[in-house]
């Protein structure tokens, strides 16, 4: 990947993580103001993961960048040794063969250090791996937790029409035979939501 193809890269993910952001503050500002404040937590806590999940990514762009301007200067550095090196085979003096040995050492050390980088590149790649997991685990977790509310709110209902039911059974001693029964299939589907 180029430069620039790097620098488009990172400023895509960016805008990205910014229309994804702004919806979801409004989400949590939503679910705030329906009363929802453990919803909107978890929202809040998405976006929290979503904007180290960028950051991530800007620093995995950036750590790309320079793994490719390390490669292009050692292998820069080594085209130049070896036409050092050839200089030297046909009679260059002897001092440049102390120069080239030093470069080649000086090479050795940046090809460490381009490893040492690219383990740690590996490294953010992981930990954005993780946070990616995380960042499903708290999707998951919302998911649940609205179903669970659901639930919640059907069974309030229910026993909302059980009570009335029962209210109108008394008043209508006529229809009280049809009101039990419909008393007994609302409490059966009241009963089969809370197993």
């Amino acid at each position: 990947m180029h430069q620039k193809q790097l620098e488009l890269a990172q400023k895509q993910a960016q805008l990205e993580a910014q229309g994804e952001e702004k919806e979801l503050r409004a989400l949590a500002d939503r679910l705030r103001a329906d009363g929802k404040a453990e919803d909107a937590a978890r929202v809040e806590e998405r976006i929290q993961l979503n904007a180290r999940r960028v950051e991530l990514q800007k620093k995995q762009l950036q750590l790309e960048a320079e793994r490719m301007a390390l490669e292009a200067k050692l292998e820069a550095e080594v085209r130049s040794q070896q036409d050092r090196l050839e200089a030297i085979e046909e009679g260059a003096r002897e001092g440049a063969v102390e120069d080239a040995r030093r470069e080649i050492k000086e090479a050795e050390r940046e090809r460490h250090l381009a490893e040492q980088e690219l383990r740690r590149q590996h490294a953010v790649q992981a930990e954005m791996v993780d946070a990616a997991k995380r960042l499903e685990a708290v999707a998951r977790e919302g998911q649940v937790e609205a179903v669970r509310a659901a639930t919640e709110d059907l069974a309030r209902a229910l026993a909302r029409q059980i009570e009335a039911f029962e209210r109108a059974g008394a008043d209508s001693p006529a229809q009280k035979a049809e009101l039990d029964r419909e008393i007994q299939r609302l409490k059966a589907a009241l009963d089969a939501l809370k197993r």
